[in-house]
This record gives structure tokens, sequence and C-alpha cells, in this order.
């Protein structure tokens, strides 16, 4: 089970897996909001050791 109020401060395995986690969950997202395939995408912006960085889905129209 992910901690979601453990802090990705300069852990680099936590912030690994918030990434991974959190990627995924935008996948899903984007699944159940019926996106046409191409129409959208995910960033995942690391950022520095300090911060947990963001994950961010796109589309055209959200």
């Amino acid at each position: 089970m992910f901690q979601w109020t453990r802090s990705c401060s300069y852990d680099e395995e936590q912030k690994r897996r918030f990434h991974s986690i959190a990627r995924s969950r935008h996948k899903k997202l984007a699944a159940e909001l019926a996106l046409s395939v191409g129409t959208s995408h995910i960033c995942s912006n690391k950022a520095g050791i300090a911060v947990s960085g963001e994950i961010t889905l796109h589309h055209e129209q959200v």
C-alpha cells in the first residue's frame, strides 16, 4: 500500500514509486474518461531532490 502522505523529499525510492503509481492512475483516468488514443498524454516531471515533482494528464478538451 502506497503512503500518499509520506514525503518524497530526499527519498528517491518513494519518489520513484509516487511517479509510477500516479502515472498508472492517470492512465486509468484517461481510459475511464474514454479519451481517444493519441488525443492525450501524461507528463512526469520529477523536479529536484527536495520535492515530489508532478504528473499531469494533458488533453485537448480538459
